[in-house]
């Protein structure tokens, strides 16, 4: 370790304590004779520099997790000018999320490390890092991380909330996870009667990832032979817009949002499902917005929200599209601005596409074929529509979860971007795909 003037001599910098800190012979050496306050948290640029500069690689010997973790906590530090890395963590052996000090903006770091430092770290190849060619950069503020939770439920009405970083390091089986949501959002949970129970996210017990969610009280007391199916995280804004439900067979039907806000903590009837016809999707819309319905076996239909009736709670919805007998829907997104359709299938494909490469029809015709899904006979296990800023949390068979930021997949120059997750192992697949909003 040597002593460094924060303000060099050069530049007429004293030997005052204040002006002193504590580096390592290596990250002295890059400092050279710039200005830069290591004892600092916020970094006192007022835009992102102009260009990222690698520094010291590792050596062979220092390539493992921990060596890997001071390189990148050293590199992204001297991007912002300050201490500004908060943690760093590798999880699974290929997912690295690094958190920051309040007051510095992820934004400015994320495309650099999608670019000069990712490309450093493939030609690296560390040793500890087994999966080093499918890790998955995301950086957060420390505000961020602590503000992402997962909702988890156990069908019988078993609830809590977990913050994201928590979730998705756990090993242990934690019960169906539901949705990303923020603490400030309102959770509506659906069951495949169709009732509706809306609470605060705050107002969710909060578990331990390695809780047993049978253990839990049920939260909510449902009825007889009553299931959680989905669940709608509404942000504060979404008061005054429209819930859409989707059933597995495709009955769909549009009710106004502030209805259900207004029953409160009271049991709530959005919908009564036909026999066999059990609620599998939600979405929030504007009410000017259009809707994109994916099946199973890749087909998709594009309608305006406004071709859905309003109708009252207990009615069972108007058909959606035209499904062959042995099709079914495999979810549904709302085609706002900047958004993007995504498909997951359960061997790992994972392709987006602008929903203006499909054309728009009227609710309940029949459906137009996605070309290039995924594998030949490839399964769509999920779909939704996201934008550039979030990410996508995979959940496999063998309970493994993998974040996959959208920028990552998305071609935008391209009406059509493909992916294939690497890490699936041999037998494995995807059983969930769940989005987790950017900011």
């Amino acid at each position: 370790m040597q002593v460094d003037h924060i303000r060099p001599r050069y530049y007429g910098g004293g030997h005052e304590e204040d002006n002193l800190q504590i580096l390592c012979r290596v990250c002295n050496t890059f400092k050279g004779t710039e200005t830069i306050a290591f004892r600092t948290h916020t970094s006192p640029l007022p835009s992102p520099p102009v260009n990222f500069a690698i520094l010291a690689f590792p050596a062979n010997e220092q390539r493992n997790g921990t060596g890997w973790i001071h390189f990148l906590k050293r590199n992204v530090n001297f991007f912002y000018r300050c201490a500004a890395v908060q943690s760093v963590n590798i999880h699974n052996d290929h997912i690295c999320h690094i958190v920051l000090h309040a007051g510095n903006d992820p934004a400015w770091v994320a495309a650099d490390l999608r670019k000069e430092l990712w490309e450093m770290v493939c030609r690296g190849k560390p040793t500890g890092v087994s999966s080093i060619r499918a890790i998955c950069f995301s950086v957060a503020g420390a505000d961020q991380a602590i503000d992402q939770m997962i909702l988890l439920s156990t069908p019988t009405g078993a609830i809590r909330r977990i913050p994201l970083d928590s979730y998705r390091t756990a090993q242990a089986g934690d019960g169906t996870a539901l949705c990303a949501a923020h603490l400030t959002d309102t959770a509506l949970v659906i069951t495949d009667q169709g009732n509706g129970y809306i609470r605060t996210v705050t107002q969710l017990p909060e578990g331990a990832p390695s809780s047993d969610p049978t253990l839990l009280h049920p939260y909510w007391h449902l009825v007889p032979n009553e299931r959680i199916v989905a669940t709608l995280s509404l942000p504060e804004r979404a008061a005054h817009g429209y819930l859409v439900l989707l059933t597995h067979r495709g009955r769909i039907k549009r009710l106004p949002l502030e209805a259900i806000h207004a029953a409160g903590m009271e049991r709530c009837q959005l919908i009564t499902p036909d026999a066999g016809q059990s609620v599998g999707w939600a979405v929030s819309t504007a009410g000017n917005d259009d809707l994109i319905l994916v099946t199973r076996w890749g087909y998709a239909l594009r309608c305006a929200a406004t071709d859905v009736p309003l109708m009252e709670g207990r009615m069972a919805g108007i058909p959606a599209m035209r499904l062959p007998t042995i099709d079914d829907i495999a979810g549904m997104g709302v085609a706002v601005s900047a958004a993007w359709l995504l498909c997951v299938t359960a061997s790992g494909s994972v392709t987006l596409r602008s929903p203006d490469a499909i054309p728009l029809q009227r609710c309940g015709e029949e459906g137009r074929y996605l070309q290039k899904i995924g594998a030949e006979a490839a399964t769509v296990i999920a779909a939704h529509t996201v934008t550039p800023a979030d990410h996508l949390l995979l959940i496999s068979s063998t309970n493994r979860r993998m974040i996959v930021p959208i920028a990552r997949v998305l071609r935008p120059t391209r009406s059509l971007s493909r992916y294939e997750i690497p890490e699936l192992r041999l037998a494995e697949s995807i059983v969930t795909a769940l989005v987790i909003p950017g900011t």
